[in-house]
């Protein structure tokens, strides 16, 4: 897994395509709330088109959980699980997910997914929570808590 500075990570304006596979016959697709690429990954991908950048997995995909959360914490999981996606991130900042994968103590989470090389899964979450500092493997010198996601300014 190749790591970039912070300073070297692109967000497309719009979220990208991303191919989840076949169902029923057809190739179903899924676009993240946020898809962030390498500068240099994103570069190389501009000369494609739409359709085969659909195919090239995001280093790191953001969601941010609303009503529908049972997607977020299942569905889009293992889609993106599927497709080698190296860190998923659940956004739940309204403590709307099941007390299962937030806790008895419904708060706003982070939960952080990320691959394991060696089993192509993902492994446990880490959480989020307060003053935690958020640790991302992809976004390593990322130096924020997880408090400062929740606040409106």
């Amino acid at each position: 897994m190749q790591k970039h500075s912070i300073l070297d990570r692109f967000v497309p304006k719009r979220s990208k395509l991303i191919s989840i596979g076949a169902r029923n016959g057809r190739d179903t697709a899924r676009r993240g709330d946020i898809v962030v690429f390498a500068k240099t990954e994103w570069e190389r991908m501009k000369g494609l088109s739409s359709s085969a950048m659909a195919y090239i997995a995001p280093p790191l995909v953001i969601e941010v959980v609303s009503t529908n959360w049972r997607d977020d914490y299942l569905t889009k999981l293992a889609e993106y699980e599927s497709i080698g996606v190296q860190e998923y991130w659940i956004v739940d900042y309204g403590a709307l997910g099941g007390m299962r994968y937030i806790g008895h103590l419904k708060q706003s989470t982070l939960s952080i997914y990320t691959m394991d090389p060696e089993t192509g899964k993902f492994g446990m979450p880490q959480q989020f929570r307060g003053d935690n500092k958020i640790k991302s493997t992809v976004v390593f010198e990322l130096a924020v808590t997880a408090k400062a996601l929740w606040k409106a300014d």
